[in-house]
């Protein structure tokens, strides 16, 4: 094998012209995918940190639709499809939290609204708005995602709405106003709900990604409203225990407030009475206040949720726990559904990802093409070494020895330009992450997961580099040196005379 080595070096060396073009051609092709992938990988890494630590958490739970559920609503087909209440909320919320895996939880409301301001008669209107409904204190628990501007926090039980400084720009100048923490805003969804609330709030997030512009939170209350959420008795607004199996889906205003009308009596054992006459009691009972109602509504209300975000304590977790979560509710009959971080960004994950598949593809198809232009190189090298082919194998070189002699040349090669290739591909990383790349177009900054990528060196890079140099040495020899061995030996040496 020692001579082998030294045979193969002083080829190299015999041939410097065309091992430093090989090398060239190897050491370019090695940076580029140090690079390429080192950007991918941290991009990669960027994306899933700013939706996770902003928004979406490790695990996103809702109901179920005939299209992909995301926070940002049901992806439909022109997005006509109602965003599906969380069924059982409560129980599925108690089993979260008693998940040892789980290190947070909160629930969430989403609804896309219309804002303008009180005295606007113009029809201008911001057409797009993502309203987050939150429970404050468990959502601030789990994602520390804002700093404020001016004004506060929503407050537990509080009615009131959290701007971002972009949203305020938007709305500022497409309504022509000044909007401030203090001032009344009003909320309409695309029907014909409308609310009136105030703003408690102007707030930045912490990490900027074109997706968050277009969020503001709101309390889960005022956004219910909005989107006409009830669950269970909340529905009829009848405290808890009132019989609502005489009330039709379609009765009126006229006919659920008249004066008078028939109350059919139900005997001890299930028979019905004739209908006696008598002055319609109140839907509530004399003793309830009207402030007792509201609350008595509020708290049933309470338990209609559009999603479950929960994080882990371990993200690595996430795939287990999601099919395990949904086995459990195949096994409850709970027409619910569990899903990663990807499905809660919806198409704000969507778009990168396909961006980075087709950039992956691409630096692949630089790395085959350049496999096949060493290879060609190779080809031109050994056919004009075909003389000294001849001669070794005339000397009874057999073709195995022809063989690793021509391998440990091309992997000598490799490695030492493969790994020229990786320092000054990992320098030029260094640089950038020192400098920044600025991400200045919109999906740019949804591919890469903020306003500016500090790439870094990742092992997946120098693994999958160390891979291609071997894969280099081994294909890229293969072709060239098989077309010198069919050569005849005589046929070679005469060839290299006539030369």
């Amino acid at each position: 094998m020692s001579v082998l080595v030294r045979m193969a070096l002083r080829n190299l060396v015999a041939h410097k012209v065309k091992s430093l073009i090989v090398g060239s051609l190897i050491a370019l092709g090695v940076i580029v995918l140090v690079a390429g992938i080192s950007f991918m990988d941290t991009a990669a890494g960027g994306l899933r940190r700013s939706f996770i630590e902003t928004f979406t958490g490790d695990v996103i739970i809702s109901g179920k639709a005939d299209a992909p559920v995301s926070l940002f609503g049901v992806q439909s087909m022109g997005g006509t499809e109602a965003t599906p209440v969380m069924p059982r909320f409560n129980e599925v919320m108690a089993r979260m939290r008693a998940e040892p895996r789980v290190k947070g939880v909160t629930s969430q409301i989403t609804g896309a609204n219309q804002i303008n301001i009180e005295g606007n008669d113009s029809g201008n209107v911001d057409s797009l708005v993502f309203l987050f409904g939150i429970d404050p204190a468990g959502y601030r628990a789990m994602f520390d995602n804002i700093d404020l501007v001016s004004g506060r926090a929503l407050l537990p039980g509080e009615q009131g709405i959290l701007l971002s400084t972009s949203e305020v720009a938007s709305l500022n100048r497409d309504l022509k106003a000044d909007i401030k923490v203090g001032d009344t805003l009003i909320i309409q969804n695309f029907g014909t709900a409308i609310r009136a609330v105030t703003v408690r709030g102007i707030f930045e997030f912490k990490r900027s990604n074109a997706a968050l512009s277009m969020i503001c939170y709101i309390d889960a209350d005022s956004l219910r409203k909005l989107e006409g959420m009830k669950v269970g008795p909340a529905a009829t607004g009848l405290p808890p225990g009132t019989d609502t199996s005489l009330l039709k889906k379609d009765t009126n205003e006229e006919e659920l407030f008249a004066g008078t009308g028939n109350v059919v009596q139900v005997a001890p054992g299930g028979a019905s009475a004739a209908p006696a006459r008598r002055p319609a009691a109140p839907l509530m009972p004399a003793a309830t206040t009207d402030a007792a109602a509201a609350e008595a509504a509020r708290q049933l209300d309470s338990s209609a949720w559009h999603f479950i975000i929960v994080t882990l304590k371990d993200p690595g977790d996430a795939p287990g726990f999601i099919t395990e979560t949904n086995q459990w509710f195949s096994a409850n009959g709970i027409d619910a559904a569990a899903a990663g971080w990807q499905k809660a960004a919806g198409p704000f994950a969507t778009l990168p990802s396909l961006i980075r598949i087709l950039l992956v593809a691409a630096i692949l198809v630089v790395a085959v093409v350049a496999i096949i232009i060493i290879m060609n190189t190779l080809v031109a090298s050994v056919i004009e070494r075909t003389s000294e082919i001849g001669t070794m194998r005339a000397l009874g070189a057999r073709k195995g020895f022809v063989w690793r002699m021509f391998l440990i040349e091309t992997l000598t090669l490799s490695v030492v330009f493969g790994l020229f290739g990786m320092a000054i591909g990992t320098a030029l990383i260094g640089v950038l992450n020192l400098v920044g790349v600025q991400a200045s177009h919109t999906i740019l900054q949804l591919l890469v997961g903020g306003a500016v990528l500090r790439p870094v060196i990742s092992a997946s890079a120098l693994g999958t580099s160390v891979l291609v140099i071997v894969m280099i040495g081994i294909i890229a020899h293969l072709y060239p040196v098989a077309i010198a061995l069919k050569i005849p030996p005589i046929r070679a040496i005469r060839a290299g005379q006539n030369e």
